[in-house]
């Protein structure tokens, strides 16, 4: 089961984090993601692609791109997640193109760059350590610099029109998940055929539409959960679960615990949470 994280699809999203020892089950987002190991290894798989990275590597997730990490011994490694907005022409590219792989390396110069206006000082091992946000310039000085020695490393290719029905699709689930869509709705709004569409999301996320749809509802019920006093059956309804006993039937299915619970217990515990 993969997770769809709100917090970095929706609005500015600039997040930034040294991580030691983490892990995150696959899951994706509509924000950028670049990810490099400062330390010990690590495996990130990107689709069903596996990546062992080692000290010094660097990962570019694309939006959308479905990702897990798996650590397997001790390590740390600095990610960042950006909206386009931070680097539009470079994003602008990827809408219609893909890369032939998502690993690169630096050069000492961009590397020796990046250490100092981006990442900062490396601090003692710990689970999670935020980096300060840099003014724009900088940002986009660094993000272009990223770009600039990915694309060097991996020439870019027309999209698999397979991926771009997907990203139409998750991007119509954005949207109108509150109501209540099917994927027959979603095929005629897009214009595509039903089972044609049916078949390629199986096959892309293993899963089905509905499944889909219900955990965008139980994320914007977590959301609202950790950050309103609404009440549960009000954040049902916000949510787009057509009832109270089909949203607490769904959000313990994929949350774990029921929404009274988590709404009592501690929200750290949610096992779908993501960087």
């Amino acid at each position: 089961m993969f997770f769809h994280q709100v917090s970095n699809t929706k609005g500015d999203v600039y997040n930034a984090f040294i991580y030691h020892n983490g892990q995150w089950k696959p899951h994706f987002h509509k924000a950028y993601e670049w990810i490099y190991q400062i330390a010990g290894p690590n495996r990130v798989s990107i689709g069903n692609t596996e990546y062992l990275l080692n000290p010094g590597d660097c990962l570019l997730i694309p939006p959308y791109g479905l990702h897990a990490i798996q650590s397997e011994a001790e390590n740390d490694c600095f990610i960042l997640v950006f909206s386009a907005q931070y680097a539009p022409h470079a994003a602008k590219l990827f809408s219609e193109n893909e890369p032939s792989d998502y690993k690169m390396h630096l050069s000492e110069e961009c590397e020796a760059y990046l250490l100092k206006k981006l990442i900062g000082p490396i601090p003692d091992a710990q689970s999670m350590h935020p980096v300060k946000k840099p003014d724009l310039f900088t940002i986009k000085s660094c993000l272009y610099a990223i770009f600039s020695e990915f694309l060097a490393q991996n020439p870019l290719r027309l999209k698999n029109n397979n991926d771009d029905i997907m990203e139409r699709l998750l991007s119509y689930i954005e949207r109108n998940y509150t109501s209540n869509i099917t994927l027959s709705q979603a095929a005629a709004d897009l214009g595509y055929n039903y089972d044609y569409l049916s078949r390629i999301f199986n096959q892309t996320y293993h899963m089905n539409f509905k499944t889909t749809v219900n955990q965008y509802r139980c994320e914007k019920a977590l959301q609202l959960l950790t950050t309103t006093k609404q009440s549960l059956t009000d954040i049902s309804l916000a949510s787009g679960f057509q009832s109270i006993r089909s949203f607490n039937r769904i959000f313990k299915e994929v949350m774990g615990m029921a929404p009274s619970d988590f709404r009592h217990g501690q929200p750290s515990a949610y096992r779908g949470q993501t960087p």
